[in-house]
């Protein structure tokens, strides 16, 4: 007779169901259960390396003054409910709601690898987000990384996580000397997010309560076609040994693929095994008159972002900076369309296409040549 799996500590931040231990939904409404993303949860006051992020409404004081309650509830709670809603989005979780700001979390209670870079994201959207609500407002944002104590929920007020650290102030002081629409990271923060996010540096300053300098950086935007392993390779990387086989094995592929084949090659390891380094010895293999190389990465902070993952590819196929203006994009693709009208053998070509199916379609390798399906 079958055993019924064991219940626990698996609630549902839906509908508060107890799940089964391991679930990866909610029994009782389905909700996806973020203690099945494969993360460790937190244990009972726990040190961790987490990114902190404080953000306020400027002049949130001379906004509401002279109001009543309700009307201050009405300028102010359109803007934080942006800012709390992209905490989630990005995978945050949301410490403190005040009145006019927040303080959110990011890699507690569940790790996160990339939780810095994850904080920049959150903290340039929200100033996005903040513009578009009814009464637009500015943010002030501050970001810092490093070792914190975090206790269980509940034990703080209203249900949050006790924290205690330097980080935290830290966080707090960037914040405050934010000017309006920026945000201020600490130096551990910009090193952690990597290449992803850009960063202007506003040299050392001095904080409340900080007996020495802290270096400063200013957010200013964030890449969405640059892969993670690409910060490893700009600082330079050590001589490949080994891997003779798994080289091998691709190489005999790519032969496979130039007589015609279609051949999709997986290659699975665990965290830190050298999948993203093997990946990058092959590209560099091959022959660049003979292949043109597509890379693509599913970001996990572009997990809301429609076809994030479609746009890095055409992207990278055709050359586009992400950065640049749509009619300069369309530019690059109809200009690639209409040479493939002009050599291309095939009469259902995609990139031919292009313009009644949409954009989101993969030119092959070799100059002059489209995937024909």
């Amino acid at each position: 007779m079958a055993q019924t799996p064991p219940y626990g500590f698996n609630p549902c931040p839906g509908c508060g169901n107890i799940n089964r231990h391991g679930a990866r939904f909610c029994d009782a409404c389905g909700a996806f259960l973020p203690s099945a993303s494969g993360s460790q949860p937190l244990r009972d006051g726990e040190l961790k390396y987490v990114t902190i992020l404080f953000g306020d409404i400027v002049g949130s004081t001379e906004m509401v003054a002279g109001r009543s309650p309700d009307e201050a509830q009405s300028i102010l709670t359109p803007a934080v409910e942006a800012m709390v809603e992209t905490v989630r989005v990005f995978g945050g979780t949301l410490n403190q709601v005040l009145g006019d700001g927040v303080m959110a979390l990011f890699g507690a209670p569940l790790s996160q690898e990339d939780h810095a870079l994850l904080a920049c994201c959150a903290a340039f959207k929200m100033h996005e987000a903040v513009s578009a609500v009814p009464s637009p407002v500015r943010l002030r944002i501050g970001l810092a990384s490093g070792p914190t104590l975090v206790g269980t929920q509940g034990e703080g007020p209203a249900g949050a996580y006790r924290t205690f650290g330097a980080t935290i102030h830290l966080a707090s002081r960037l914040q405050t000397l934010a000017r309006a629409g920026t945000t201020l990271c600490a130096a551990s923060t910009r090193s952690l997010a990597g290449p992803t996010a850009e960063f202007v540096t506003l040299g050392p300053r001095a904080l409340r309560g900080f007996g020495v300098q802290q270096d400063v950086f200013a957010l200013v935007g964030i890449r969405q076609h640059v892969s993670r392993f690409g910060g490893s390779v700009a600082r330079g990387l050590s001589p490949y040994v080994g891997r003779d086989r798994e080289r091998a094995e691709l190489s005999t592929f790519a032969q496979n693929v130039l007589t015609g084949a279609s051949i999709a090659v997986a290659i699975i390891g665990d965290a830190g095994a050298g999948k993203s380094r093997l990946a990058w010895e092959f590209s560099q293999s091959l022959r660049a008159d003979t292949w043109q190389v597509i890379q693509a990465e599913a970001a996990p902070y572009g997990r809301e972002i429609p076809y994030q993952l479609i746009g890095a590819v055409v992207r990278s196929g055709f050359g586009i900076d992400e950065r640049d203006e749509s009619k300069a994009s369309w530019a690059i693709l109809t200009t690639a369309r209409h040479t493939c009208q002009r050599c291309c053998r095939y009469s259902h070509c995609r990139l031919v296409k292009t313009r009644r199916l949409g954009t989101g379609w993969i030119r092959s390798s070799g100059a002059m040549r489209c995937t024909a399906v």
